[in-house]
């Protein structure tokens, strides 16, 4: 009989000998200790990408999996002792490590579990999460013994190493050479900061994939137009070893790629502007390097700059030259598509009267609003759900529109985990600027002009082509590809 409990573990030795079954099939379970409880926290969620994440809900395989790889029976009579090590998380922090056999322990701390029923058992680790207020760390996990018997009267060492993702808990910016970050507890204030990593060589946009990889495109026309460095590189200012580059077939100028974007099914999607098309290049072919040929393509916009879908899966792009916000519907997403979007909106405001707004770069927040920066008027608008709506040409009047009193509005915005909105910025002779609009901000109206709650000062982002915002992992519940979990 399979039998499951949470065990929220203190160090120490806890007694699963007191077993009570009843005739409906039900197990109940007693853990003794001073400090044990049944019950408790834990991850749960998030997609299975990466690391070595895990559903406790998903069917149990762990027994089947452990006998095969022992090569034979393991008998399920009597019990044994688990010694379970973990290691590497911060102590306010618990781990997510499910043991799959004849019992299902699902284990957050470090502890000695005796009277474990005898039988083959499986062990998996599920990632975790700090609870920052502006951007989480995530902390995946490596366990050293997967697969074991359990004999009675045996026991057994289970050792989960945690380690974090070195792409987390930073705010990522791109410029046309180099990618930076700063650790979240840098610019928790206003002030000036050095980058923690400058990356030389790709840059402007910047995303990432559910592993914390960092893609983004080449610097100059000499390089690759994709390229892609995996998370354990994220730590280390300097040029570094690209695991995979790729180049765009038939493109008509360089730079092919302006901004890149993941769909919610890992697959790329890549603006170039000069020659007026949206390409997709597949989920299965980012793996490698080399020639990357398009599985879908759209044409209906000319010189596309931006791009970003929304939670209905639809695709959004801007044109900044022709000062236009286009929607691309989900259903159409799959094949070659040379017919206009289904939407094409001209955005004013009530600050800039009479004049079309020219959008830079945009983003979604969780309740589907799209937050727009406005490339030279110095604007920042929000379009609701309702502005989003119809189809063909219409110029809509945005619900909010804040002046902000800096010369340039640049990049993709990015929202962090407490709701904040962050932008880049320029003012004439200064370095790069990267402010915050609270979310206290950003529910006022329309108004200004008003400086960002916090403002961040950096050599690092000195006016040269900044592009993009991103946080790795972005806050759960936006339309993004590596929002965890």
């Amino acid at each position: 009989m399979l039998l499951r409990r949470r065990l929220v573990a203190s160090v120490g030795a806890l007694s699963l000998a007191a077993l009570a079954c009843g005739k409906t099939g039900k197990a109940e379970s007693v853990a003794t200790g001073a400090d044990s409880a049944i019950g408790g926290g834990g991850s749960t969620g998030g997609p299975p990408v990466g690391g070595t994440g895990s559903d406790p809900e998903a069917p149990l395989a762990g027994a089947g999996g452990a006998l095969a790889s022992l090569g034979g029976a393991c008998p399920e009579q009597g019990s044994g002792e688990l010694a379970i090590e973990i290691t590497g998380l911060p102590e306010e922090i618990e781990a997510d490590v499910l043991i799959a056999g004849p019992e299902q322990l699902e284990v957050t701390v470090g502890s000695t579990l005796t009277g474990v029923t005898a039988g083959g058992y499986s062990v998996t680790a599920a990632r975790v999460y700090d609870a920052d207020a502006i951007v989480r760390t995530v902390f995946d996990a490596t366990v050293t013994t997967r697969d074991f018997c359990l004999v009675a009267g045996g026991s057994q060492t289970i050792t989960v190493a945690y380690a974090a993702i070195p792409s987390s808990n930073k705010l990522w910016t791109g410029t046309d050479s180099t990618l930076s970050a700063f650790p979240g507890d840098a610019i928790s204030e206003t002030g000036s900061r050095a980058a923690a990593v400058e990356i030389r060589g790709p840059g402007r946009s910047v995303t990432f994939d559910r592993d914390g990889g960092v893609w983004t495109r080449g610097a100059s026309p000499s390089d690759p137009h994709i390229v892609h460095f995996p998370a354990a590189s994220a730590d280390i200012s300097s040029r570094v070893e690209l695991s995979v580059s790729g180049a765009m077939s038939n493109v008509g100028c360089e730079p092919a790629v302006w901004d890149l974007a993941f769909d919610a099914e890992g697959n790329l999607w890549l603006t170039d502007p000069c020659g007026d098309v949206v390409t997709r290049i597949a989920a299965g072919e980012l793996g490698t390097s080399g020639t990357k040929e398009p599985d879908a393509k759209f044409t209906g916009v000319s010189q596309p700059t931006t791009l970003a879908f929304d939670h209905q899966g639809n695709l959004w792009v801007s044109s900044t030259s022709l000062r236009r916000l286009f929607r691309i519907d989900a259903a159409r997403l799959g094949g070659f598509d040379a017919d206009p979007a289904d939407l094409e909106l001209s955005v004013m405001t009530a600050r800039t009267a009479s004049s079309v707004l020219s959008p830079s770069g945009f983003a979604f927040d969780a309740a589907g609003n799209l937050w727009g920066l406005s490339y030279m008027e110095s604007v920042l608008f929000r379009l609701t759900l309702a502005d989003q709506a119809g189809t063909g040409a219409r110029t809509v009047e945005a619900a909010v529109g804040y002046v902000v009193p800096v010369a340039v509005l640049t990049t993709v915005p990015a929202f962090d985990d407490a709701g904040g909105l962050w932008v880049g910025m320029s003012r004439a002779s200064s370095d790069g600027l990267v402010g915050r609009f609270s979310p206290a901000q950003l529910a006022m109206g329309s108004g200004g002009p008003f400086e960002p709650e916090v403002l961040i000062t950096a050599p690092a982002l000195a006016w040269g082509g900044m592009a993009s915002l991103a946080f790795f992992p972005a806050p759960a519940g936006l339309p993004l590809f590596h929002s965890l979990p």
